[in-house]
């Protein structure tokens, strides 16, 4: 990919890019703050992309700012929100990973600000990355994140949804409020973020999908736009969109984000939009930071703005000298690499590594050519990166649940898979090809019957720059879903003497599914010795029993386990074949209702569900639940439903 235009020239635009002598302010009841998770600003029309069609962003950026050289402190989702939302850097909020960390109630959200101004305040996300607990719906009255989606693997059910089911919440909130209410709307649509699948007709439309994602984001945010106008709230309206962090795309070999901290995963949109037509089309060159975004919103509004990272970027013209901090740890806490630190400022971008980067940002925007250590490391760009520190981590514990929904969109590795300090670690430069041709391999794992995939797999794992318990245990859970039992196996067998709770129960899993249960109740006594209380290990041991028909036994340990977690999905299900044996076919029924909220993708408990209802004459009812177990099963299985639908037939009492 191509920068759009050389950086000199926008540099040089800076100069009379400010119409405005003296701050702004303005008055507005509506602020709206949208996030499109993982756009490039370069893959943006407004930004000189000739490849997509966006004319809702196109015609928002008429309206507005744009800042042309807007900047990420962080390309992943949580750690950048919690810069955007405090205006502190990552080392200052301690938020330094998707997984495993949480922004702390301490820390003054612009949500928070808004609230405490008289704002009613509502947050729609399309991310299970952003989910309350994460500290992000701090501040927020409403606050609405995916919920369960039929027909989806249920690891996905809950970790993303299309942004037009996002929109239709965020319609439905606006449309129940009245005309003089006061309103501060974030909007997070997570579309560009992978897998890229765009919906119809963009995925015919665009043969690049991240394109088509990018064009499905626009039609979104003119739904958003369209709500707004249909409620005359449009004109007034202080509006910002910007992205989170960009996407590899290839550029560097990274094809996601997280692992680099190139142009191409830290460069966002940022455009302002002012109450009328103030400023409108004003184009701003100078460097900014989504760390500015809290600070300004503050100064427009005229609210006390704390004193943070950011700066106010209606206050003064933002100095071009300007230096922009960036980290991930994304390396270190996924596959046990060096974390990397950048500092940029005017023509010049430090990545500081094992073996450090810089380059001049003007002569080389596709940054290639590394110009250490043929000079000297600019000295204010080594003590940006210093001054910002270590800083703190906000650690915080992960469910199972949550671990395998965050596996599935590609985050693995968390706090406590970091290595002692001052250890020796790999440059991610040297792996990173590793880990892409892994994942590409994952992709292909129950696609193909290639016995040479799974040896591949199992080879890049023993590998010494990509070994980690997480990330094995992850690539474990998809060979087993694919029905690969001997190679999960293999996968965790440098871990079988693991203290770790997540990877026991994960082994007994397989084992138990390989015929092995001595050794699978093993594992799951040794995951109930790391955490007595866990409700997967009382779920799979009492479904153990239960095949070995101890029901009694079977019963005590699973009702321990909806006890210690109600959304136990697996656990309601054999609770029902119990009660359904027990002659209590009511209570068998309810336990299967249990089931199928908590999992939709279920399709045994929608299959019992649908049996017992068929037996007791409910026949619409049996057949809405052979519909959903239809909708959750393929090949065989899938025909022996839709026989049974046409035996009940349409209607029928």
């Amino acid at each position: 990919m191509r920068w759009p235009a050389p950086l000199s020239l926008l540099l040089l635009a800076c100069a009379g890019c400010s119409r405005s002598s003296g701050p702004v302010r303005v008055e507005t009841p509506t602020v709206v703050l949208v996030s499109i998770d993982t756009l490039r600003s370069d893959r943006l029309p407004a930004y000189g992309y000739a490849g997509v069609e966006t004319p809702h962003i196109d015609a928002l950026a008429k309206r507005s700012v744009l800042f042309e050289r807007a900047y990420s402190h962080y390309p992943l989702t949580l750690p950048s929100h919690a810069s955007i939302f405090t205006g502190e850097l990552p080392p200052a909020h301690g938020v330094r990973n998707n997984k495993g960390y949480v922004l702390e109630a301490s820390a003054t959200t612009l949500a928070e600000r808004m609230a405490a101004a008289g704002y009613r305040t509502a947050g729609f996300v399309s991310s299970l990355v952003l989910r309350r607990g994460t500290g992000i719906e701090q501040g927020f009255e409403h606050y609405e994140e995916p919920g369960p989606q039929p027909g989806l693997d249920p690891r996905q059910a809950f970790a993303q949804q299309r942004g037009e089911k996002t929109l239709a919440a965020t319609r439905r909130w606006l449309e129940e409020r009245s005309r003089g209410e006061k309103l501060f709307v974030f909007f997070h649509t997570f579309d560009p973020h992978t897998p890229h699948d765009p919906p119809a007709p963009m995925a015919q439309r665009y043969p690049d999908p991240y394109d088509g994602e990018v064009a499905y984001s626009d039609s979104v945010v003119g739904g958003l736009i369209e709500v707004l106008r249909s409620q005359g709230r449009f004109d007034e309206a202080l509006i910002v969109l910007l992205s989170d962090h960009g996407e590899g795309l290839g550029d560097h070999v990274e094809r996601e984000h997280g692992i680099f901290l190139y142009r191409e995963a830290l460069q966002v949109p940022l455009i302002v939009k002012l109450p009328g037509t103030l400023r409108a089309g004003e184009r701003i060159g100078a460097p900014v930071a989504l760390a500015d975004v809290t600070p300004t919103l503050l100064a427009l509004l005229g609210l006390e703005a704390p004193a943070s990272a950011g700066i106010p970027l209606f206050e003064r013209p933002p100095p071009g000298d300007r230096v922009l901090y960036a980290e991930t740890s994304f390396g270190l806490d996924q596959y046990g690499w060096s974390p990397l630190k950048s500092a940029l400022r005017g023509t010049e971008h430090y990545i500081q590594a094992p073996r450090p980067e810089l380059y001049d940002v003007v002569a080389d925007p596709q940054e290639k050519t590394n110009l250490l250590p043929g000079r000297p490391v600019p000295e204010r760009l080594a003590r940006a990166i210093e001054a910002a520190g270590e800083g703190k981590r906000t650690t915080a514990s992960v469910s199972p649940e949550q671990e395998e929904r965050l596996a599935a969109l590609g985050y693995v590795g968390g706090p406590s898979a970091a290595p002692p300090a001052g250890a020796d670690l790999p440059d991610p430069k040297d792996r990173v090809a590793e880990a892409m041709e892994l994942w590409e391999l994952m992709d292909r794992i129950g696609k193909d019957e290639s016995a040479q995939t799974e040896l591949r797999v199992l080879e890049l794992l023993g590998t010494t720059g990509l070994r980690r318990e997480e990330l094995n245990r992850t690539v474990a859970g998809n060979l087993m879903g694919a029905g690969r039992l001997d190679a999960a196996l293999k996968a965790l067998e440098p871990f079988r003497e693991s203290a770790a709770a997540e990877t026991q129960l994960l082994r007994g899993e397989v084992l138990a599914r390989r015929g092995r249960d001595r050794e699978a109740r093993a594992c799951f006594d040794r995951a109930l010795e790391a955490d007595p209380r866990s409700p997967q290990a009382h779920r799979n041991v009492g479904i153990l029993l239960l095949a070995e028909g101890r029901v009694p036994d079977a019963r005590r340990w699973l009702e321990k386990a909806v006890e210690l977690d109600g959304g136990q999905a697996e656990a309601w299900n054999g609770l029902g074949v119990i009660r359904s044996r027990s002659g209590d076919p009511a209570g068998a029924v309810a336990a299967w209702r249990r089931a199928v909220e908590a999992d939709p993708g279920l399709s045994d408990a929608w299959y019992n569900l649908a049996s017992t209802l068929a037996r007791q004459g409910r026949h619409d009812d049996a057949r809405q639940a052979l519909e959903r177990y239809a909708a959750a099963t393929r090949g065989p299985e899938r025909e022996k439903a839709l026989a049974l639908l046409s035996r009940i037939g349409p209607g029928r009492r």
